[in-house]
């Protein structure tokens, strides 16, 4: 049960929670002192002098007691320690948390990146995060960031505004391009969609298209070698994948190029981290096309150990990497030369590949060595959607435009774990799991998140909530607190009411009320007490007379 109360009211209500049981203890103590018998008043009165003196008074008088007194004894310094921790002991379960409230909306339109270029990012959306960390979380509290939300409300939360949304083609096409960037790729198809193309690229080197090989093992999968006309400077110094989605007219990409020589590496390792890349645009029909990539390059100094060296990268191999191996020994006179392998398997709106570049490593003994590219895609077109009337008034009614240009939106850099100084393998699993969720959950923002290139401007709609802060109290804990308090009272209550005060006073208190009947004052009051002498406004607690006699029998 959540209440929406401060520390302060807690410890309030704690406190008296505590007095109540103390008093209750005293209660029951007085009232066995009315019926326990002549030593029932010594026990409430040490009672009150705290649990050494009870202690102490129950070990001094251990020979003297009997069984009856001295088990009433160890139940009162019980019970005192209980009504003591009790209220500490409530605390235990009654736990800080906050509650959502004013459920709201709200848009937030930025200034963003106004290109003229023919790709453009959003170089503030890059983030690491460690593999198998949640990449939904990271790339909303990228959105949710400052560049964003200006000004936000403190103890507000804002999550991007997300929707269903139905897929209108389930089955991508595809087109493959090996070469350079710097040449015209011929591009080949190998399958055709529903009504999404799908185009991949690798470059980096100069393939002689001629000799090209492309094996169909089945359906959707492919095994493609392709060796090279020539090498810059007779090494492969860049591998460099890029995905490109064609829907209609439009076309969406991502990718990443970097420069990488065989010559700076002599083990295996990947070439920098793995990355999940993730694009989307909107069309002028509400319809939406979202696209994410993960890739992961590395090194395998030596071709002789391609699944040894992959297996040390990523813990484990698929099909993909048993296939490529097979690929290369059958092709050692290709590869020794310097060629290109490519696995590749797409099933309905995903595609996994490996490419493989071969080349001559100087730093290796001249062996032949491996710069590979694996990649994961996911892409997801939606069915048109009516506009968002959100959207619309906040562009003051203007139609969505088709000039979108294709752009990386988000770039998600994994960071591998590192155990006592050694770096952890990379599941290949995880890596699809976060290309999946990635560009489902960008889907799924649907027009929510629409970037204006004609304005340059960037709209996001936000569900807001603001948090209350508090308690959370369970049932059974408030039950038994509340009936304790009851049960307290009534017992603290009814004993000072049907109780003779001698019972349920201090010992103190009937001193003072037999000594303010003789001076006919007020009681109880405060009086002057000689500690030495141990009188009380000059009257002797103790008989002087009566010590003596007994310290004269003793000697005698």
């Amino acid at each position: 049960m959540f209440q929406p109360w401060s520390v302060l009211v807690v410890n309030i209500i704690l406190a008296v929670f505590h007095l109540l049981l103390l008093n209750a203890v005293d209660a029951v103590l007085s009232i066995y002192s009315r019926f326990g018998g002549r030593y029932a008043n010594s026990i409430r009165w040490t009672s009150q002098g705290g649990y050494i003196e009870m202690v102490r008074a129950l070990w001094n008088s251990r020979k003297s007691l009997t069984i009856s007194t001295k088990i009433s004894m160890a139940i009162a310094i019980v019970a005192c320690l209980v009504a003591s921790l009790a209220s500490s002991g409530a605390a235990l379960f009654i736990r800080p948390a906050g509650r959502l409230i004013n459920a709201n909306s709200t848009v937030f339109k930025v200034p963003h990146y106004l290109s003229t270029n023919i790709e453009a990012s959003f170089l503030q959306w890059q983030s690491a995060i460690h593999i198998g960390n949640n990449i939904t979380d990271a790339i909303v509290r990228m959105t949710n960031d400052s560049n964003v939300i200006l000004e936000p409300e403190v103890g507000r939360i804002y999550t991007p505004r997300t929707a269903e949304y139905e897929v209108a083609c389930s089955n991508l096409g595809l087109i493959w391009g090996f070469g350079a960037d710097d040449e015209d790729i011929p591009f080949t198809r190998l399958s055709s969609g529903d009504c999404v193309i799908l185009m991949v690229q690798s470059s980096g080197f100069h393939p002689i298209y001629s000799n090209m090989s492309i094996t169909s093992v089945h359906n959707g999968r492919w095994s493609i070698t392709t060796p090279y006309g020539y090498l810059y400077k007779g090494r492969l110094y860049e591998v460099t994948t890029s995905t490109q989605i064609i829907y209609g007219n439009r076309s969406l990409s991502v990718g990443q190029s970097d420069g990488y020589s065989f010559a700076d590496s002599t083990t295996e390792e990947l070439i920098r981290e793995p990355t999940t890349n993730v694009a989307k645009y909107i069309l002028s029909t509400g319809a939406t096309v979202s696209l994410s990539m993960t890739e992961v390059r590395f090194i395998s100094p030596n071709i002789q150990k391609f699944l040894n060296n992959s297996k040390a990268i990523f813990g484990e191999t698929d099909d993909l990497f048993q296939a490529m191996e097979l690929s290369i020994n059958k092709n050692k006179t290709m590869a020794s030369s310097g060629a290109s392998f490519a696995e590749i398997i797409i099933s309905g709106s995903a595609l996994s590949s490996l490419s493989c570049y071969s080349g001559i490593s100087p730093w290796q003994g001249n062996e032949t060595s491996l710069m590979c590219s694996y990649i994961d895609v996911r892409a997801i077109v939606t069915k048109p959607q009516p506009i968002s009337p959100v959207i619309s008034e906040a562009r003051n009614g203007r139609p969505l435009s088709d000039n979108t240009f294709p752009n990386q939106m988000i770039q998600l850099s994994y960071i591998p774990d590192n155990i006592n100084g050694i770096v952890q393998p990379i599941p290949l699993l995880s890596l699809k799991q976060a290309t999946s969720a990635a560009v489902h959950y960008m889907a799924s923002l649907g027009q929510n998140l629409y970037l204006d290139w004609d304005e340059g401007q960037l709209y996001v709609i936000f569900d807001t909530v603001d948090i209350e802060n508090g308690f959370e109290i369970q049932i059974w804990l408030v039950v038994a607190v509340l009936s304790l308090a009851i049960v307290s009272v009534c017992l603290w209550g009814g004993a000072w009411y049907f109780l003779d005060p001698a019972y349920k006073g201090s010992l103190y208190n009937n001193a003072s009320m037999e000594m303010g009947k003789q001076a006919n004052k007020k009681a109880p009051m405060l009086m002057s007490f000689d500690a030495h002498s141990m009188e009380m406004e000059d009257t002797p607690i103790i008989s002087r007379d009566n010590i003596i006699h007994q310290e004269v029998d003793t000697l005698i």
